[in-house]
């Protein structure tokens, strides 16, 4: 992630902050820099829902603004939550993904670490001249998206016939009684 990015995760997590404690510091640049800088060296990469989620998982049992220490604990626990939810793991498994590919893609990693995207079976290119230095991670958040999009169409059209299914059955069953 780059530092633009983690400043933002700051300032997102300083903002939701505000509106859980009122009474909390207003967020300022100087301490959106400060957070920033703290999840940076946490070394954790996680989607930008989580470290949102993990405000309110810290909001829950506390009376008191977190530290960013706290949110990194408590993104953790989200992390831990999403992994035991079917689709929840599914996301977080697709922005692993895309992360290792985006990795590969700028030299971090051998060629070939990266899974292949099982969309399509195809390693996403980066080019990292085009676009500046943001591009990686843009493509990669737009393969992100384009597959959840394409899973969440999957599941719900799945979960309609299901429910057709159940429906033609309970009528087959009044007609039989009948």
């Amino acid at each position: 992630m780059s530092q633009l990015t983690w400043t933002d995760i700051a300032a997102t997590i300083l903002t939701d902050m505000r509106g859980m404690y009122p009474n909390a510091r207003k967020p300022d640049p100087t301490i959106a820099q400060a957070w920033a800088t703290a999840l940076a060296r946490s070394r954790r990469t996680y989607p930008a829902a989580v470290w949102r989620e993990a405000v309110t998982v810290w909001a829950v049992s506390h009376s008191e603004p977190p530290t960013p220490h706290d949110i990194i604990v408590s993104a953790g626990q989200v992390i831990d939550a999403w992994q035991s939810d079917p689709r929840r793991s599914v996301e977080l498994e697709s922005f692993r993904n895309a992360n290792l590919r985006a990795r590969e893609a700028r030299g971090e990693l051998p060629v070939g670490t990266a899974p292949e995207s099982p969309s399509d079976g195809q390693r996403v290119e980066i080019e990292a001249g085009l676009g500046g230095k943001h591009a990686a991670g843009r493509k990669a958040w737009g393969n992100l998206r384009a597959e959840l999009r394409r899973r969440r169409e999957a599941e719900a059209a799945a979960e309609k016939a299901a429910r057709l299914d159940a429906e033609r059955a309970a009528a087959d069953a009044v007609e039989g009684a009948a």
